[in-house]
């Protein structure tokens, strides 16, 4: 008999827009409210920023250096020895002035509380915007705003790699747009621009009293996009370290997502700075196309398995030969399958040929290309698309022993030409 599942003490949130409040207790999160001030007074709780599985993030002022910052507070069972702590404590104290740093989120500082749900992490960190996307509201008669964000990606994870350290969990949830300061605005003028913080009600599904392990509300999350006209920068941020290794102790995978992971992730054959190099690839092609390169709709890791070998072809045997699934839609060779050919995934579909499909969805001058485009031999007619194809040719190798290097990546036309002027 399967068990049974344990009963809720919480109601649920009407709006789905706050943590779930189940994780209130021994061992969970820390009840925060506004107002509220963490070590010895410093940091004051001004709204929320987010939250997630293992912690809660807010937004705060730092009294002791009047300015905004983000901290982060873990559940109680987070461990507190994981590599990201250390990883973030070891790169706060390297040279912040070396080259791609500035794109690399830095650890301003980390003590722990204590609480009545037990001892929390808590990082701080600096304030940054909304994830990466391909940049909005520009002028598109070049590529050159999506290639100045991947270059700057690319030279933050070349920094990273230089000091030791892979990234493991490199998508665009990862990767924010950096925030000019507004520590100069008083806590209204934040108010006043933000909102004021929606409170949501917790309460007992059996109507008794909370206890200490519950705060008496949660917060929603205030919209930063709001500050976005006055404060983004043409600056990216790589955030989440909770993935990342140091890279003579390389873990045997990593837990990203399936469209980012390169084969040898996930076939589970452990993961290095070629790993981060293939992320990087999926990352460019999303800023400049604004979707994603490899489809997962159904079976996520079974589907972007599909789709690689639909543009890049069969598989080196130590992945091919140990991924049973394959039967069901390629022979030998790694032709799809007659049964198979109706697939999503299955039918070929180059590189070239996504390059080219982006061109006619997104035109670099702005204007609908001809439809005949799509069956003419010489699709990538402009020097940025040819590049652009070049590149990730070499970055997209199944063998991540002859992939190109994330340095190797820099030096390229693609991303070496771009004019690093803020557009």
């Amino acid at each position: 008999m399967a068990a049974s599942l344990p009963r809720r003490v919480y109601r649920i949130s009407p709006t789905g827009k706050a943590e779930d409040a189940e994780q209130y207790q021994t061992g969970g999160l820390h009840p925060v409210l506004l107002g509220n001030t963490l070590k010895e007074g410093r940091y004051r709780i001004i709204h929320k920023l987010g939250f997630g599985s293992f912690s809660t993030v807010w937004l705060a002022r730092d009294t002791a250096k009047e300015r905004y910052v983000a901290l982060k507070i873990a559940r109680a069972d987070f461990n507190p020895n994981s590599n990201e702590l250390k990883i973030l404590r070891y790169l706060a104290g390297l040279d912040s002035s070396d080259k791609g740093s500035e794109f690399v989120m830095r650890l301003l500082d980390d003590f722990i509380i204590e609480g009545p749900n037990g001892k929390h992490q808590c990082l701080v960190t600096q304030v940054a915007g909304p994830r990466l996307s391909r940049p909005a509201g520009v002028n598109y008669t070049i590529l050159g705003p999506a290639r100045l964000l991947a270059s700057q990606l690319f030279q933050g994870v070349s920094y990273l790699h230089s000091c030791n350290v892979g990234h493991g969990d490199l998508y665009t949830g990862n990767i924010l747009m950096q925030l000019d300061s507004f520590d100069s605005w008083s806590e209204d003028d934040l108010y006043a621009c933000l909102g004021q913080p929606v409170q949501e009600k917790l309460l007992r599904k059996d109507g008794k009293s909370l206890d200490r392990c519950a705060p008496p509300y949660t917060v929603h999350p205030g919209d930063l996009s709001l500050l976005e006209p006055l404060f983004l920068l043409s600056k990216v941020l790589i955030i989440d370290f909770g993935q990342a290794y140091f890279l003579d102790k390389p873990p045997p995978s990593s837990t990203s997502p399936s469209q980012f992971s390169a084969p040898e992730n996930l076939f589970r054959q452990g993961v290095s700075t070629a790993t981060d190099l293939w992320a990087l690839g999926c990352n460019t092609f999303e800023i400049c196309a604004g979707y994603t390169l490899f489809k997962a709709l159904f079976l996520p890791r079974q589907d972007v398995m599909q789709d690689i070998v639909a543009m890049l072809g069969r598989f080196p045997d130590r992945y091919w030969k140990v991924w049973e699934e394959r039967v069901q839609y390629f022979d030998e060779e790694g032709k799809p399958k007659k049964q198979a050919e109706a697939s999503l995934y299955s039918s070929a579909y180059p590189l070239y040929d996504r390059i080219r499909d982006m061109a006619f969805l997104y035109p670099a001058d702005g204007r609908c290309l001809d439809t005949t485009l799509r069956d003419c031999t010489t699709a990538l007619q402009t020097c940025e698309l040819v590049q652009m194809h070049d590149f990730l040719s070499k970055v997209f190798v199944l063998d991540p022993e002859t992939r190109i290097t994330v340095k190797d990546a820099l030096e390229h036309p693609f991303l070496a030409l771009v004019n690093l002027s803020r557009p």
